[in-house]
C-alpha cells in the first residue's frame, strides 16, 4: 500500500519542463482515448461537473491544445477534440510519467 501511494504521489507530480495541471492532464488524456466529445460527455468520462469542465476546456482552448468543431448530430452544440500541438503534449506528458515509473 505504501509503494501505490509513493507511485500514486509521483503520477501527481509535474515532470521536468512539463505545464498541464492534472486537470488538463486527465480532460487531454480522456480526449486523447476517447476521440471528440462534446462538454457534457467529457465532464461525465472525468466524473467532474460540467462547469468544472467548461472552465478547463475553455483554458485548453485558449492554449490552442483542443480545438471545437460543430456536432455532427445536433448543430447547436459543439464536440472538442486535442489538436496537434494538444496532441503532442499529452504525449510529452505520458513520456514524463513512464519514465517517473
Amino acid at each position: 500500500m505504501h509503494a501505490l501511494l509513493g507511485i500514486s504521489r509521483l503520477m501527481r507530480q509535474r515532470g521536468q519542463g512539463e505545464t498541464l495541471d492534472t486537470g488538463s492532464f486527465w480532460l487531454l488524456k480522456t480526449l486523447a482515448a476517447s476521440g471528440p466529445l462534446r462538454v457534457t460527455d467529457l465532464a461525465a468520462c472525468a466524473n467532474l461537473d460540467a462547469s468544472t469542465v467548461s472552465r478547463h476546456v475553455a483554458q485548453l482552448d485558449s492554449a490552442g491544445l483542443i480545438e471545437r468543431t460543430p456536432d455532427p448530430v445536433d448543430g447547436r452544440a459543439q464536440r472538442v477534440k486535442l489538436s496537434a500541438p494538444g496532441a503532442q503534449k499529452i504525449e510529452a506528458a505520458l513520456r514524463s510519467r513512464r519514465a517517473l515509473l
